[in-house]
Parts: C-alpha cells; sequence; structure tokens
C-alpha cells in the first residue's frame, strides 16, 4: 500500500510538469492562428486598396478616424466632402471578427517624396500602411503591412511598372452671373428661377446641379436638383416655403467624382401666402313666413285687422363671403321718417357662415303702414358697400293686391 501511495504521488508532481507544458503549446498554437489571421486580413486590406483607381486612393477630410499626416507624411486628401451622390471608396477605420478575436483595422494612405539626380519631385507616389491590432488569450498584438504605389504613366516615377489609375479628369471652373427671379402670383408663393452662365474653363461639363439652402453659408437644410444637362443655364425650383428667403448656387462636374468650385450665391424671397379673403355681405332677403295668398311674400306684409301688429313674422337672410366674425344684424326703419321699426335692429344668428338668420317676429306691436327701409349692420355699423332692401307694409283690406309693390 506505501509503495502505490508513493507511485501515484510521483506521478502527480509529473503530470503538473506536463500539463504546463501542455497548455504553452496550446497558447502558442492559438498566437500562431490568429496572428496567420492578421497577416491574411493585412494583405487582403493591403490589395483591396491597390486596387482603387489611383486618383482615388485617399480620403474626404469630413471621413470618421481620418488623421491629417501619418509619420510626419501628408495624408491623401480627396476633397473636403465626398461630391453629392459619391460614397467613399475607403474608410480609415474598420473591424473584423475572425471566430473568437476581433481586430481592429487602420488605414493609412499617404503621399512620399522622390528625387532623382536633378530633382526633388513632390508627392510622386503614395504609400499604404494597413495595421491591425488585437488580444488574444496570449494578450495584445500589432501588425502593420507597408505598400508603395505609383501613378503609371503619369510621371518619371511611374515608369510602366503598374496601372493603377488613369490620369484623374479636370474639373470645371465655376459657372457665374447667377440670378434669382421670383415668378409672378401664385407660382411665386413656392418657386424660384434659377438662372446662370456655364463655366468657362476647366474640363468639359457634363451636367449641373442646383442647390438651395435658407443658410447663407450652405451650412444646413441643404437641397440638390437633379442633374441638369450641360447645356442647361435654367433652372425653376418649386416645393419651397411661401414668404421663406432662399439662397441658391450651381455647380458644374465632369463626371460625377470632379465638381467645379460653386458659383456665387444668389437669393430671393418666395410670394407669402395670401390671406383670407375680407369680408363682405352680398345680399339680403326678406320673407313671409304665412301660408295664405298675401302672405309668404319676399316684397310685402299685411297687418293684422284693427291693430298695429304684423299678420305674419319675417325672415331674414343675410348672406357673406370670406372672413366674417358673425356680428351681423338688420335695422329696420320707416322710409319715409326714418323712426326705428319696433325691436329693431335684429340679431342674427349663423357665426359668420355663408348665410346668417334672422326673424321679425309678428308678435311685435307699434307697426305702420308704409314702405320700411331694411339695411345690414356689422357690429352696429352699416356695411361697406350698403346693403339694403326696402319691404312694403299694407294694412289690412279684403282686397289683396296683385301686384307685388302694392298694397
Amino acid at each position: 500500500m506505501v509503495e502505490m501511495v508513493v507511485a501515484l504521488s510521483l506521478l502527480a508532481v509529473a503530470m503538473v510538469a506536463i500539463s504546463g507544458v501542455f497548455f504553452a503549446g496550446l497558447k502558442a498554437a492559438s498566437a500562431s492562428a490568429t496572428r496567420t489571421s492578421a497577416v491574411a486580413l493585412a494583405t487582403r486590406e493591403t490589395e483591396a486598396i491597390r486596387a482603387v483607381p489611383y486618383a482615388r486612393m485617399g480620403f474626404y477630410d469630413d471621413q470618421s478616424g481620418r488623421v491629417a499626416t501619418f509619420e510626419g507624411m501628408e495624408t491623401v486628401s480627396l476633397g473636403a466632402t465626398p461630391p453629392i451622390g459619391v460614397t467613399p471608396r475607403l474608410v480609415p477605420t474598420a473591424t473584423e471578427a475572425v471566430g473568437p478575436v476581433t481586430y481592429s483595422i487602420r488605414r493609412h494612405i499617404v503621399s512620399v517624396a522622390a528625387m532623382d539626380a536633378s530633382a526633388t519631385y513632390a508627392k510622386a507616389y503614395k504609400k499604404t500602411v494597413v495595421i491591425l491590432t488585437w488580444t488574444d488569450g496570449s494578450g495584445p498584438h500589432t501588425l502593420r503591412q507597408d505598400s508603395i504605389v505609383y501613378p503609371g504613366g503619369l510621371g518619371p516615377h511611374g515608369g510602366s511598372t503598374t496601372t493603377t489609375a488613369a490620369p484623374a479628369a479636370v474639373a470645371p471652373t465655376a459657372p457665374s452671373n447667377t440670378t434669382v427671379v421670383v415668378p409672378p402670383d401664385p407660382a411665386g408663393r413656392s418657386q424660384l428661377d434659377v438662372t446662370w452662365s456655364p463655366p468657362v474653363g476647366g474640363g468639359a461639363v457634363t451636367h449641373h446641379i442646383v442647390q438651395w439652402s435658407t443658410s447663407s453659408s450652405f451650412s444646413s437644410s441643404v437641397s440638390s436638383s437633379p442633374e441638369q444637362p450641360a447645356t442647361a443655364t435654367t433652372y425653376q425650383v418649386t416645393g419651397l416655403a411661401s414668404g421663406t428667403s432662399y439662397h441658391l448656387r450651381v455647380i458644374a462636374y465632369a463626371g460625377s467624382a470632379r465638381p467645379s468650385p460653386p458659383s456665387g450665391t444668389a437669393s430671393g424671397t418666395t410670394l407669402p401666402a395670401p390671406g383670407p379673403e375680407p369680408c363682405s355681405v352680398t345680399s339680403l332677403t326678406v320673407t313671409g313666413t304665412g301660408n295664405d295668398a298675401d302672405q309668404g311674400l319676399s316684397t310685402k306684409t299685411y297687418l293684422q285687422n284693427g291693430n298695429d301688429r304684423l299678420l305674419e313674422s319675417l325672415n331674414l337672410v343675410v348672406t357673406q363671403a370670406g372672413a366674417c366674425d358673425g356680428s351681423f344684424s338688420v335695422r329696420s326703419v320707416l322710409t319715409s321718417s326714418g323712426a326705428a321699426d319696433p325691436s329693431s335692429p335684429y340679431a342674427l344668428t349663423g357665426g359668420g357662415s355663408s348665410t346668417d338668420n334672422g326673424i321679425i317676429p309678428a308678435s311685435n306691436t307699434a307697426w305702420s303702414a308704409g314702405v320700411h327701409t331694411l339695411t345690414v349692420l356689422r357690429a352696429g355699423v352699416p356695411v361697406v358697400p350698403a346693403v339694403e332692401k326696402t319691404f312694403l307694409f299694407c294694412a289690412d283690406t279684403r282686397t289683396p293686391s296683385t301686384n307685388a309693390n302694392s298694397c
């Protein structure tokens, strides 16, 4: 039994030593695998950069992660911002997961000078640098891969070693003489017409784009037209807000990646939207409400036999247009004397809709036979132009006249 215990103890000591070697081997194998993946990624990234046309091998200044210089060399700039409709071919930073390991990728593209026996050539070629960083079971790691790209056929250092790019197209000069005209109402409420002169230098124009903004610096809310023909010199900007000032400019293009500088800015203000139509009264109608042959008339009514009350009530209808507030009434007077009729003026209801309605009740007393004048008031004042109607009030008679204007 003692011998067995001693033997197991010796075996345990040996296994501990061997296990350390085993795990160290696993860690080394894992580190080797992740580095192999990193080398493959760096090679792929380098070749992807080299596959981009030489003229587009670089970054725009506003791309996230871009740095102005790297190791004292200037980063290749393609411009301040990508032209409208252009998606950058390359980005400065990225990440990619391979198995359980995530690699951080940083790309640098810098200009390098060259020198021969007689001269120094600034920015003679471009240098690409791909840097990968990652962390695995053995700790953090960094891998870097450098490459140089010559502009094949473009200079003394290009030679015929590569054909990564064709010569870059030349951008046109800026359009000029930009003017803005506000068309007549109603088009001018939402439209501005812009005119310009085409560029006189630089590359051949393939199309124009008109831009407009409420910001004079075009720093926000910038809208753009569809591509306009190379021969175009006018464009109608539609769908604008009424009563708003806009700033407009024109950019010429020699291909989608070669914009000219913007033209001078011209400004215009769309016409304001019309206000509500002013209130106006168009008519006053007065109609009796009775059903007998001498009632329900629109020109005359009758008094009751033996007293000074109306034989029937009278309906009043005022028709109006525009933004009316409903403060209408109708004043009634005996035309010959100007004396006010009973309970005049008469209030109307309807709230300023297309028609307001009122009634002269038959219960009122102290009416006089004769011609009466009814006048439309607004807030107690006769409307302008005046809207009036005369109405004949007849004394009771057994032989009513068939004439609409006599008793």
